[in-house]
């Protein structure tokens, strides 16, 4: 559904950034740990949109599972998270 949602030009660049990340979270909630870091991973360069914290917590999961041997995604991960508002 949300991969649909990703097909729409007049999508705002905050609501794309965030669809994008709903599949990573649906993939941890079904219990596939290893696909979800996957599909975070694969989403690096969208990260650099992120203005909400919304989208930041279908990723905290992944982020928490992955630890500190997140590497980059994880370092990406947390000083986009300290640069938004709590």
């Amino acid at each position: 559904m949300y991969r649909r949602l990703l097909e729409d030009p007049g999508l705002s660049v905050r609501n794309r950034a965030h669809y994008r990340t709903r599949p990573t979270g649906v993939l941890f909630g079904e219990g596939d740990t290893r696909e979800a870091v996957s599909e975070a991973r694969a989403l690096r360069p969208a990260l650099t949109k992120v203005t909400s914290v919304r989208t930041l917590n279908e990723l905290r999961p992944v982020r928490a599972l992955s630890g500190g041997a997140a590497g980059e995604l994880g370092a990406q991960f947390d000083q986009i998270a300290r640069a938004l508002p709590a």
